[in-house]
């Protein structure tokens, strides 16, 4: 009994020792380059996720009339998973299109990252995301 009690000591010991896990430079918010759409980028299972937080008035009819109703929760990249350094890849949504597509993410610098989505390999579009937090 004290063999088991010990080893569980060391366990528990073990694991309140154990660093945190590293957050990627991904995790944080993001405005989209007209600065019209925030995005809040996290951990969502084992991956990370970004769900937009904020949108203009304008961003908000517009995403209307594609056929996203509320924009502002919307999960606009998923899976999102690295791909090398400084480099992921996930799906995006985009919402003129009204699916998901395979996208790439690649920081260009810390506070720039560049998000690329395509739709069957030849109707692609990306932007530059600045982090505003």
């Amino acid at each position: 009994m004290r063999k088991i009690t010990l080893t569980l000591a060391a366990l528990a010991a073990a694991l309140v020792a154990a660093p945190a896990s590293a957050q990627s430079p991904l995790e944080g918010l993001w405005t989209s380059p007209k600065g019209n759409v925030t995005v809040r980028i996290a951990p969502c299972g084992a991956r990370l996720c970004g769900q937009v937080v904020e949108a203009s008035a304008k961003a908000q009819r517009r995403a209307a009339k594609q056929g996203v109703p509320r924009l502002v929760g919307e999960p606009l990249l998923n899976n999102i998973e690295p791909a090398g350094p400084g480099k992921w890849k996930g799906r995006v949504y985009v919402p003129r299109l009204k699916s998901h597509v395979g996208g790439n993410i690649t920081m260009q610098g810390r506070d720039r990252m560049q998000v690329s989505g395509c739709l069957a390999g030849i109707l692609c579009k990306s932007a530059v995301y600045r982090r505003i937090g």
